[in-house]
Order: C-alpha cells, then sequence, then structure tokens
C-alpha cells in the first residue's frame, strides 16, 4: 500500500521539458519541419504528409478499393523520394512474387509480366535495377512466422535498433507495413472483447511509434459492407472499420478510401481519398482528393 506522500510524488512526477522548449527554439529560428510529401501530387500532399516524429496511420476501406496497392505505392514514393526503408508484413499480397512484380511496376513505371494497351513492358536489366532498389529498401516478415502484433512491434524493434543492418545484414528501418489488420492472430485475454483488445494495441502502437520514431501504416476493413442497389458499396469512416470506434479515438491519422466504378477510363479507375483524421494539422488537413489508379504501372496519379 503506498503512502498519500509517495501517491503525491509520483503524481507530481513530469517529463523533462528541456528537449521540448529547445526544440520550439529551433522552430523560432528555423520553421517548422515541412514534413515529407509522398510525391503523389500536390492535391494529396496538399493534405497529408508523413510528419517528422513517429505516428500511426490506418488506410480503411471495402475489399477491392485499393488500399494495398495505395499503401504500396506510397511506401514505394518515401522510397524513391527520402531513402526510407519499409518493414512489411502483408499475407494479403502472397504469393511473393506477385508482390514483388507489383513493386516493379510501381518501380519502374512500366509494365512487367505484359504489354498493357501498347505499352513497351520492363526489360531483364530494368529487373535487375529495379530488384536492387527494392532488397535495398524492403524487408519482408515471414507472414505465417509472425502473427500477431506484439512479434510484430519485437521484430520492428530489431530491424530499429542502432547497428541493426550490422546483426540482420538489412538496412536500418524507417516505417512498418500491416496489411491487413484483420489476418492477424488476435491473442486475446480470456474473457477480453474484442474491443478492448483493439483498443490496447492501438495504444501500445501509439507509444510504440512514437518512442521509436517509426511511421507505422495499417489497411483495415470495414465491418459487413453492405452493396447498394448499383453494386457499389457506401461511404465508410474510421468508426466503421471492423471491431472497434477506437479506430478513430486511438490514431493519429486515418484515410478513407472509396472507388467509383461508374467512372473508369481506359482502365483508369478514379479512387476517392478523404483524410478522416489528422493527429497534427502541421501536416495534414480533413479534405478529400480524387486519384486515379493507372493498372499498367501499379500507380496512383491526382486526378483534379
Amino acid at each position: 500500500m503506498k503512502t498519500i506522500k509517495q501517491a503525491i510524488q509520483e503524481s507530481l512526477k513530469t517529463s523533462n521539458l528541456d528537449a521540448d522548449f529547445d526544440e520550439i527554439r529551433r522552430e523560432v529560428k528555423e520553421g517548422l519541419h515541412p514534413g515529407y510529401e509522398v510525391g503523389i501530387g500536390y492535391a494529396f500532399d496538399n493534405i497529408f504528409k508523413f510528419a517528422n516524429y513517429g505516428q500511426h496511420l490506418c488506410i480503411g476501406g471495402v475489399p477491392s478499393t485499393g488500399k494495398s496497392t495505395l499503401v504500396d505505392f506510397i511506401t514505394m514514393q518515401m522510397a524513391i523520394n527520402h531513402n526510407w526503408v519499409w518493414l512489411y508484413w502483408t499475407p494479403e499480397s502472397a504469393p511473393c512474387h506477385k508482390h514483388m512484380r507489383k513493386l516493379c511496376q510501381a518501380y519502374l513505371g512500366k509494365p512487367v509480366a505484359k504489354e498493357f494497351n501498347g505499352l513497351e513492358k520492363a526489360t531483364a536489366e530494368d529487373i535487375d535495377r529495379a530488384e536492387e532498389f527494392i532488397k535495398a529498401h524492403y524487408i519482408f516478415i515471414d507472414p505465417y512466422v509472425c502473427t500477431t502484433i506484439d512479434k510484430m512491434m519485437e521484430t520492428a524493434l530489431l530491424y530499429r535498433q542502432p547497428g541493426a543492418a550490422v546483426l540482420t545484414g538489412k538496412p536500418t528501418i524507417t516505417g512498418v507495413v500491416l496489411d491487413s489488420w484483420n489476418c492477424l492472430n488476435m491473442n486475446k485475454a480470456r474473457g477480453q472483447s474484442e474491443t478492448d483488445w483493439i483498443g490496447e494495441k492501438l495504444n501500445a502502437l501509439r507509444v510504440f511509434t512514437k518512442s521509436t520514431g517509426l511511421q507505422w501504416i495499417t489497411a483495415a476493413h470495414p465491418s459487413k459492407p453492405v452493396p447498394q442497389s448499383n453494386g457499389e458499396y457506401p461511404r465508410i469512416t474510421l468508426y466503421t472499420l471492423h471491431g472497434s470506434s477506437h479506430w478513430y479515438n486511438k490514431l493519429d491519422n486515418g484515410i478513407i478510401l472509396h472507388r467509383s466504378w461508374e467512372d473508369k477510363t481506359d482502365g483508369k479507375c478514379l479512387v476517392e481519398v478523404r483524410t478522416a483524421k489528422i493527429k497534427d494539422d502541421d501536416y495534414g488537413k480533413f479534405s478529400e482528393v480524387k486519384l486515379r489508379f493507372i493498372p499498367a504501372f501499379r500507380r496512383y496519379v491526382c486526378a483534379d
């Protein structure tokens, strides 16, 4: 049993604010850190940037809206533009060689396995160049060995720590991709509800990203989406993602996708991208942009 004195002493413990005020002084002198633009186009980069500290971003949407493809393109752009290195857990993209083919397309900006609408496909030399780049910027976790969020954080910490390149033979990572949440082994405690479990893990991820400086991207599905009479799904929110309203409450940033199947020209599908939550308005704002998906390249361009 704690004494009253001990309880008061513990309640008075505060963080050391020296580093915080040093950062404010730096901002006064140099200005705010501009963040890291993805490089999809002005319309997208104007509503979302990665911060210069660790955050958790969730990309949600019904099946077949392009969540995995957008995640791949975002990570590829960050690797190309900022030399970021990603740790991937992606059972939804197995078998692996097909995922590598898609990443090659996104990197090269060319069709790979076959010609597309008369566009010349990649050469063997192109694939060699893509292989070198992908191996330098992507690390893939075996999805059948690492099946829990706790194991993912342990693995990420291994690849994040100083000297990781010496220990693992792989580069130090900048971010983590979990695609998708519904593939995780939900190792709940006895009697624990799914809502409580999700809240607990999202809290853990918030602490983890802040303490490690890692950017974490999670792809997630909504609960039981019901298509409308025209075959399209209604627009969803972070609150309707499967399992818990904590997807809004405990995230740093959230992006919701909605695909319009009626708007399709030359194989280019229109995807509505909405920033549903932005924790730090220095690096984004609530808004919506339209992106065109180009299947031949596995890339997105701003439609606005």
